[in-house]
Protein backbone atom coordinates (compact mmCIF):
# COMPACT_ATOMS: atom_id res chain seq x y z
CA UNK A 1 0.00 0.00 0.00
CA UNK A 2 2.56 2.62 1.04
CA UNK A 3 4.42 1.90 -2.71
CA UNK A 4 0.70 3.48 -4.12
CA UNK A 5 0.95 6.74 -2.73
CA UNK A 6 3.28 9.50 -2.98
CA UNK A 7 3.33 11.47 0.22
CA UNK A 8 3.91 15.24 -0.42
CA UNK A 9 3.69 16.00 3.40
CA UNK A 10 3.22 14.95 6.84
CA UNK A 11 3.15 15.42 10.41
CA UNK A 12 1.46 14.51 13.72
CA UNK A 13 -2.30 15.50 12.43
CA UNK A 14 -2.23 14.20 9.14
CA UNK A 15 -0.81 13.88 5.46
CA UNK A 16 -0.91 15.03 1.89
CA UNK A 17 -0.35 12.28 -0.88
CA UNK A 18 -1.09 11.79 -4.36
CA UNK A 19 -1.97 8.11 -5.65
CA UNK A 20 0.42 6.83 -7.97
CA UNK A 21 -1.57 5.89 -10.08
CA UNK A 22 -3.03 9.60 -10.14
CA UNK A 23 0.75 10.89 -10.99
CA UNK A 24 0.25 8.92 -14.50
CA UNK A 25 -2.67 10.18 -15.25
CA UNK A 26 -2.31 13.59 -14.68
CA UNK A 27 -4.18 13.89 -12.02
CA UNK A 28 -3.44 16.97 -10.19
CA UNK A 29 -6.14 16.98 -7.31
CA UNK A 30 -4.51 16.00 -3.62
CA UNK A 31 -5.65 13.87 -0.53
CA UNK A 32 -5.11 15.23 2.58
CA UNK A 33 -6.15 12.58 5.45
CA UNK A 34 -6.57 14.21 9.13
CA UNK A 35 -8.64 12.95 12.00
CA UNK A 36 -10.73 10.46 10.26
CA UNK A 37 -11.66 12.52 7.27
CA UNK A 38 -10.13 13.16 3.53
CA UNK A 39 -10.30 15.87 1.75
CA UNK A 40 -9.72 15.73 -2.34
CA UNK A 41 -8.78 19.13 -3.00
CA UNK A 42 -7.15 21.04 -6.18
CA UNK A 43 -4.12 23.47 -5.03
CA UNK A 44 -6.77 26.50 -5.53
CA UNK A 45 -8.63 24.59 -2.52
CA UNK A 46 -5.74 24.07 -0.70
CA UNK A 47 -4.83 27.66 -0.91
CA UNK A 48 -8.43 28.61 0.21
CA UNK A 49 -8.69 26.32 3.12
CA UNK A 50 -5.15 27.64 4.16
CA UNK A 51 -6.99 31.68 4.20
CA UNK A 52 -10.24 30.04 5.93
CA UNK A 53 -7.97 28.44 8.78
CA UNK A 54 -5.23 31.53 8.98
CA UNK A 55 -8.63 33.46 9.50
CA UNK A 56 -9.64 31.30 12.06
CA UNK A 57 -6.55 31.67 13.97
CA UNK A 58 -6.77 35.25 13.86
CA UNK A 59 -10.20 35.35 15.27
CA UNK A 60 -9.35 33.44 17.53
CA UNK A 61 -6.76 35.29 19.31
CA UNK A 62 -9.50 38.00 20.01
CA UNK A 63 -11.90 35.51 21.24
CA UNK A 64 -13.46 35.51 24.49
CA UNK A 65 -11.56 31.67 25.05
CA UNK A 66 -8.36 33.31 25.33
CA UNK A 67 -8.23 33.18 29.60
CA UNK A 68 -10.08 29.64 29.34
CA UNK A 69 -7.44 27.15 30.79
CA UNK A 70 -9.04 24.60 27.72
CA UNK A 71 -8.48 27.09 25.14
CA UNK A 72 -5.89 24.99 23.72
CA UNK A 73 -7.69 21.46 23.95
CA UNK A 74 -11.29 22.60 23.16
CA UNK A 75 -12.97 22.15 20.04
CA UNK A 76 -14.14 25.47 20.13
CA UNK A 77 -12.94 26.65 16.56
CA UNK A 78 -14.80 25.63 13.02
CA UNK A 79 -12.72 24.77 10.27
CA UNK A 80 -15.46 25.97 7.14
CA UNK A 81 -14.42 23.99 3.74
CA UNK A 82 -14.80 26.44 1.34
CA UNK A 83 -17.15 25.81 -1.51
CA UNK A 84 -18.87 23.32 0.90
CA UNK A 85 -21.10 22.69 3.39
CA UNK A 86 -18.59 20.79 5.67
CA UNK A 87 -17.44 21.90 8.19
CA UNK A 88 -14.54 20.59 11.16
CA UNK A 89 -14.51 21.66 14.86
CA UNK A 90 -11.09 21.70 15.78
CA UNK A 91 -9.07 22.87 18.89
CA UNK A 92 -6.27 25.55 18.65
CA UNK A 93 -3.77 23.29 18.97
CA UNK A 94 -5.24 20.61 15.75
CA UNK A 95 -6.09 24.30 14.11
CA UNK A 96 -2.15 25.23 14.50
CA UNK A 97 -1.37 21.93 13.20
CA UNK A 98 -3.78 21.87 10.11
CA UNK A 99 -2.27 24.65 9.19
CA UNK A 100 1.27 23.25 9.59
CA UNK A 101 0.03 20.42 7.30
CA UNK A 102 -1.52 22.76 4.34
CA UNK A 103 1.47 25.06 4.11
CA UNK A 104 3.65 22.02 4.27
CA UNK A 105 2.04 20.11 1.35
CA UNK A 106 1.61 23.74 -0.49
CA UNK A 107 5.47 23.98 -0.40
CA UNK A 108 6.37 20.66 -1.48
CA UNK A 109 3.97 21.45 -4.70
CA UNK A 110 5.53 24.29 -5.87
CA UNK A 111 8.99 22.99 -4.77
CA UNK A 112 8.60 20.50 -7.23
CA UNK A 113 6.63 22.48 -9.94
CA UNK A 114 9.93 24.77 -9.76
CA UNK A 115 12.01 21.36 -10.01
CA UNK A 116 9.92 20.41 -13.09
CA UNK A 117 10.13 23.34 -14.66
CA UNK A 118 13.93 23.56 -14.43
CA UNK A 119 14.04 19.45 -15.50
CA UNK A 120 15.78 18.29 -12.71
CA UNK A 121 14.82 15.12 -10.81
Amino acid sequence: MKEDINTLYHNDFGMSFKWVDDLSNNDNNIRIIFRLACLYVSITQIKSLLCEVNSTLNKAKTSCCNDCELNSSCKSLLMHIPNSDVSFAMSHIEMEQMKELLEGTLFQIELQNFLDRLDIM
